[in-house]
């Protein structure tokens, strides 16, 4: 996809995470077990933010290199918040679409940071600043937003395993080499012996 394309990919992202930020925050209010009100509205401040310097910076240079910046700092986090709290919360209200909501949740997971590192992460040059953006895809991935509250027991097994954290590091990965102009290599092959075959029919 072209770079036009990804912004507006981006733009969406920043709508729908208004949208949930004011939903959520509506709605927690009234459920003892959720705590996030507060948060939300601070989350919807910060989208708003970007959101209207993604759209003045069109025309200026220098608001967009901000809004590039305070989006590299802050939407990866974000993004993955509402994930956790928009599962979270259905799961908590609407008991027959637990296992509907935790699936679409454990894929957004898989491909929500992408536009944020393609449209983004270019901007960031310094060598120091790039190890401090891989510290806080770090940050993101050890920190405890995606247990969803009130799924089910298989879910709970998939995302305590680490797996769904594996994969998305393993996509972003990709996205980050090429934004950053490093040469990017799979290099998965997959040696036929017998172990491996044993592997398979167990």
């Amino acid at each position: 996809m072209t770079m036009r394309i990804w912004n507006k990919v981006l733009s969406i992202e920043l709508i729908i995470g208004m949208v949930i930020s004011i939903g959520v925050g509506i709605i927690v209010e009234n459920i003892p077990q959720l705590y996030w009100s507060r948060v939300c509205w601070i989350t919807l401040a910060v989208l708003a933010i970007i959101f209207a310097l993604q759209i003045w910076g069109k025309n200026n240079h220098t608001v967009k290199h901000v809004s590039q910046w305070l989006s590299n700092l802050t939407l990866i986090l974000i993004f993955n918040f509402l994930i956790y709290t928009a599962v979270s919360t259905i799961n908590l209200t609407n008991k027959s679409l637990v296992l509907v909501s935790s699936i679409v949740g454990l894929l957004l997971f898989l491909v929500v940071d992408i536009p944020v590192v393609v449209v983004n992460f270019p901007v960031v040059k310094n060598w120091f600043m790039r190890l401090f953006m891989v510290f806080l895809l770090y940050v993101n991935d050890i920190y405890n937003v995606n247990r969803f509250l009130g799924t089910t027991n298989e879910v709970k097994l998939i995302l305590h395993s680490g797996m769904v954290d594996a994969i998305a590091c393993f996509i972003l990965t990709f996205f980050i080499a090429r934004a950053w102009n490093f040469r990017f290599s799979w290099n998965l092959k997959l040696i036929k012996t017998k172990y491996f075959q044993l592997w398979l029919l167990c």
